[in-house]
């Protein structure tokens, strides 16, 4: 998802061999707005701090932007319908498209802020953020530095403008009443810890089925539904109208995946950072964020001038995610996880980088790269600092509106070594799945057993076979060594795996060829209570439909054959989202290699596997022509895929 705003380019200007002043220079680029702002600057000329908090938000108009127009109101509609949770996401869009039409981003206008937010609006934003912060008991708590960036702002993304924040503060406030009473009211963790408990008694819809666009505005308090972004918007708007202070961290990509992620941040009297993922009520210590990334950045709605001026004066010349720089790096805070300082010689570069090129640190996304931090030459080397290791990066600069790359990929080793990605010698490259990491249902099998009994109740049974650990192909055969016969059999889940299993199919006779067959027993409820996963499911011949058993342990699914007989031969495959390699469809595998990738050509799968011959050593990825779009980038090591 994009983070950064619409913005000026124009970031520098002089007149003559006289510097201009940021609010000079905005007042200017307000055009004929410029008498409305001054208007605001006039009326608080006596009031030192909110002439500060005005100048604040004017300097930095001209960073933000959003559009408005018929179609973005289509598109509000559907986060509207979707959020009264009587229509699927597919649902949603046929009755938009079919009462409004086609999306058409083509029919947005763009506005700029600094050349459209009045002074009644402006002046209404200062008073209601003041009068917050100054009669909440945790406002005291508060400097001004962090009120100007954590509740102040009349925006939190790039949403259409509206009044806000008196709405809000009339629908919440009351219900801090008890709590402003008590000793803890003075801790603005402690106010935002209640205030997320109250919003979470209403239903949330989270949904990546929606449209991407714009940030939706505070509409969402009523609609509360979207991805991580609108859910985040959601409590932000509520708790800054309440003088809570509180913002927005997030990470480009996760390290081993195609998505970003974003979330509400929260500090307390003491200006330690917890987070919240609503409509999760859990506050946790950023130290515990416990996800996979490579670098964590905070969202500001003022420019980091201290960033902007190590960056240099030229916006074009910077890749689109890191060209305006409202962006804070806070990875030094989120130590859920080891952080090296990754170096890469200069000498490992396929280009001559000048000292004052910014060369960028860059994750996949899908087939694509995505740059994640951002450094500059130092001698030698270039460092990029408070990397999480364990992934797979590429460097590159960007040029001519596009990233060149300037090095191989490469994997970062956790003790911070760096293993170059080259393609060496042809071998035989056997794959099995697109992206692991979507399949997070199948290490769910690690430890499961299948058990053979002539007691209905299993009473008295014996392990036929222990899964040793996830299945890496769709379907594991397994040849059984206990001669002894039994009338039942069934697979029993390990604990917290909801006894999870698409299939299994039992064989008997010498050569394991013989299908067995027999009545469906096993422990019935499904996790979600409506039939979709009940245990049966695990014995219906289909594969991408499965058992989900409603308790977390003590769930098992198995056959009566009727009469007691010997299993030779044993077949199971994993719960799925349908990224293993399925029969029909059409895949091509492709391999990095001199800045780009490199097609081995395409095959129809006959089978759950498909046979490449490829280079050694490089790094891959599989696409699937017919269907799905969850794919990652793998290395070939050991003869198994090993998804990065």
């Amino acid at each position: 998802m994009k983070l950064y705003p619409v913005v000026f380019l124009c970031l520098f200007w002089t007149i003559g061999c006289r510097q201009v002043t940021p609010l000079e220079q905005a007042l200017q680029m307000a055009g004929e707005n410029r008498t409305e702002l001054e208007k605001v600057l006039t009326f608080y000329q006596n009031d030192d701090l909110k002439y500060r908090a005005a100048t604040f938000l004017i300097e930095n108009m001209v960073y933000h932007g959003y559009r408005e127009g018929e179609w973005v109101e289509v598109y509000n509609t559907y986060f509207e319908l979707y959020g009264t949770g009587r229509y699927t996401p597919r649902e949603v869009d046929e009755k938009v498209k079919r009462e409004k039409g086609e999306l058409n981003i083509k029919k947005w206008v763009s506005k700029k802020d600094i050349q459209e937010v009045d002074s009644a609006y402006l002046v209404q934003n200062i008073e209601w953020a003041f009068k917050v912060w100054e009669e909440q008991p945790w406002g005291k708590s508060i400097t001004f530095e962090n009120f100007c960036e954590q509740i102040l702002p009349y925006r939190s993304g790039n949403e259409t403008l509206s009044v806000w924040r008196e709405e809000l503060y009339e629908r919440y406030n009351p219900q801090l009443d008890d709590f402003r009473s008590g000793p803890e009211a003075t801790d603005p963790l402690l106010a935002a810890r209640k205030m997320i408990e109250i919003l979470a008694e209403e239903n949330t819809y989270w949904t990546t089925g929606l449209p991407q666009g714009p940030h939706i505005g505070p509409q969402l308090v009523n609609w509360r539904c979207g991805t991580c972004r609108e859910l985040s918007d959601l409590v932000i708007f509520v708790l800054r109208a309440l003088g809570i202070p509180c913002g927005m961290d997030y990470f480009h990509l996760y390290s081993d995946s195609n998505d970003g992620h974003l979330w509400v941040y929260l500090p307390d009297k003491d200006g330690q950072i917890h987070i919240c993922d609503f409509p999760g009520t859990q506050l946790r210590p950023a130290t515990y964020l416990n996800m996979r990334k490579s670098k964590v950045y905070r969202k500001k709605f003022g420019l980091n001038q201290e960033v902007a001026t190590r960056m240099g004066k030229s916006t074009v010349a910077r890749h689109p995610v890191f060209g305006v720089p409202l962006f804070e790096d806070v990875t030094a805070l989120y130590k859920d996880r080891p952080q090296i300082d990754l170096t890469i010689p200069v000498s490992s570069l396929n280009y001559k980088l000048p000292a004052g090129e910014m060369i960028y640190l860059c994750n996949s996304k899908y087939i694509d790269w995505v740059p994640v931090a951002w450094s500059k030459r130092t001698g030698g080397s270039v460092c990029f600092k408070d990397v999480e290791p364990g992934g797979v990066f590429i460097l590159a600069v960007w040029q001519d509106n596009r990233l060149r790359f300037v090095t191989e990929p490469f994997y970062s080793e956790p003790g911070g070594e760096v293993r170059f990605l080259c393609a060496g010698e042809p071998e035989y490259i056997t794959v099995f799945c697109k992206d692991m990491a979507k399949e997070s249902f199948v290490p769910r099998m690690a430890g499961g057993a299948f058990e053979g009994s002539n007691d209905p109740d299993f009473t008295n049974r014996d392990t036929l076979y222990v899964i040793p650990e996830p299945p890496v192909r769709l379907y594991t055969e397994v040849c059984v060594s206990v001669e002894k016969e039994y009338r039942y059999v069934r697979y029993y889940g390990p604990p917290d795996s909801h006894c999870n299993i698409a299939e299994m199919v039992f064989y008997t006779g010498s050569g394991g060829d013989t299908l067995l067959q027999g009545r469906v027993i096993g422990t019935p409820g499904s996790y979600h209570a409506d039939g979709s996963h009940e245990h049966w499911h695990a014995l219906d011949g289909n594969p991408y439909t499965s058992f989900d058993y409603k308790e977390h342990s003590g769930g098992w699914v198995g056959i009566d054959f009727g009469a007691p007989r010997q299993v030779t031969r044993l077949v199971y495959a994993p719960r799925n989202r349908d990224n293993f390699i399925r029969v029909d469809d059409r895949y091509e595998l492709f391999y990095f290699k001199d800045q780009q990738w490199r097609s081995l050509g395409q095959q129809v799968a006959v089978s759950d596997s498909l046979v490449f011959r490829g280079p050694s050593g490089a790094l891959y990825y599989l696409r699937n022509h017919t269907r799905g779009k969850d794919e990652r980038i793998f290395e070939y090591i050991n003869r198994r895929q090993i998804f990065r």
